[in-house]
């Protein structure tokens, strides 16, 4: 959705002159209290599943991917409700329901009303994350990728900032009902956003924006829809089990567990940070294979009984394997795709979200015929199928797309 077209109904200076980064600071705000939807479930874990009674593996991988269910289903709706309500008034629905899922996890007595609570703050958060994308890749049409790579950082940061927040509420003995409320407390203050900053109200689609059939007609969209799906299953399978497998399988403190996310996440933010200037000096071909190979190696040696340590280093070795794969996808759809609509977006962050909604599921229900273990290390056949697809999506020419941008 070109920029034109978002700022349609705002006043000429506006349209003209949109305040890009105050925008872009504060939607990286937002962007960051999204990882309340791994740091809560993934560091409580264990905690939870002794107060709910969630004694099967295949419990905790459902409630562990249940924010993600939430996600998936609106997600792909997320375009439509952008252009309808506008992004003031979506960034207030999301807020509120973000917050309401929250506290519905922390008042929980059972594991139903937990997943409840987790699938309700999917969906307010998959009201946000493809349109916010878009919005962000039409107002810097110049650097699509980086600015995808910089947004989808800040999920990073979030989860390094929470963990660590975590781990000072675990130091003052905060239970996990009262840590759900404090991040209940963090994310209410995104439904404000809209009233800071001049973003678009609800908009028509123009005639020169691309309607969602049209592009998925187009040579590779399938290639990369799927491509997406497995880079989620990689990016998040591994992230929700992390603590649980260093606390459970490796045998350390609960604290431990949480520290080797925040190690994960920290070289999240990392490659994140640093992958646009690689992909301007060796392009998105080495970023997409050597990303994948790189997962697939650090997943299937951090599986291996050989000590705690080394589970922590390949497992962080991964968050910076994985960490250019999906917000590169993302940038380069779009350059792909110049004149795609939101709903774009949609599609493929929501072809990434069922791939995070598969990958815990598909671990809990592995680990409890073969042991988390194997169930892990399955995950790398995820990203040698992500380097397999990719592969044959970079040899498909994208000039029919161009030429009808041109």
């Amino acid at each position: 959705m070109p920029s034109s077209q978002l700022f349609a109904n705002r006043p000429a200076m506006s349209r003209q002159n949109p305040p890009r980064r105050l925008i872009l600071v504060l939607l990286c705000y937002c962007m960051a209290t999204g990882g309340v939807l791994v740091v809560g479930p993934a560091t409580c874990l264990s905690t939870m599943a002794a107060d709910l009674n969630m004694a099967l593996d295949a419990q905790k991988g459902l409630f562990l991917g249940a924010p993600f269910w939430g996600l998936a289903i609106i997600a792909l709706f997320s375009g439509w409700l952008a252009q309808r309500l506008g992004y003031r008034l979506l960034m207030l629905a999301s807020a509120a329901m973000q917050t309401t899922g929250l506290l519905v996890v922390a008042a929980a007595a059972d594991p139903l009303q937990a997943m409840a609570g987790s699938i309700l703050l999917g969906f307010g958060r998959g009201m946000l994350v493809a349109p916010l994308t878009a919005l962000l890749c039409s107002i810097y049409p110049d650097n699509r990728t980086g600015v995808a790579n910089i947004f989808h950082a800040f999920f990073h940061i979030g989860t390094t900032v929470l963990i660590g927040l975590v781990l000072a509420l675990f130091h003052f003995d905060w239970s996990w009902r009262e840590t759900f409320r404090c991040f209940a407390a963090l994310i209410a203050p995104c439904g404000l956003v809209g009233f800071a900053v001049p973003l678009p109200g609800a908009v028509h689609m123009a005639e020169r924006s691309d309607r969602l059939g049209r592009v998925a007609r187009q040579a590779g969209f399938g290639l990369i829809v799927a491509g997406v799906f497995f880079s989620g299953m990689v990016e998040t399978g591994p992230t929700a089990w992390l603590p649980y497998f260093i606390e459970e399988a490796v045998g350390t403190s609960r604290s431990f567990g949480a520290v080797g996310l925040l190690c994960f996440a920290l070289t999240m933010v990392c490659g994140r940070l640093t992958v646009p200037a690689l992909v301007r000096r060796w392009g998105v071909k080495w970023i997409f294979v050597g990303g994948g190979l790189l997962s697939a190696i650090s997943v299937a040696m951090a599986v291996l009984p050989w000590g705690i340590y080394s589970t922590v280093f390949w497992l962080t070795l991964l968050g910076l394997a994985v960490s250019g794969l999906f917000p590169t996808a993302v940038g380069y759809a779009g350059d792909r795709f110049p004149t795609a609509n939101a709903s774009l977006f949609a599609v493929i962050n929501s072809s990434a979200i069922l791939g995070s909604v598969a990958a815990p599921a598909a671990v809990g229900v592995v680990a409890d015929y073969l042991g988390l273990r194997p169930a892990l290390a399955s995950l790398a056949l995820a990203a040698l199928a992500f380097i397999v697809i990719i592969s044959r999506l970079l040899k498909m020419p994208a000039a029919a797309s161009h030429a009808h941008a041109a």
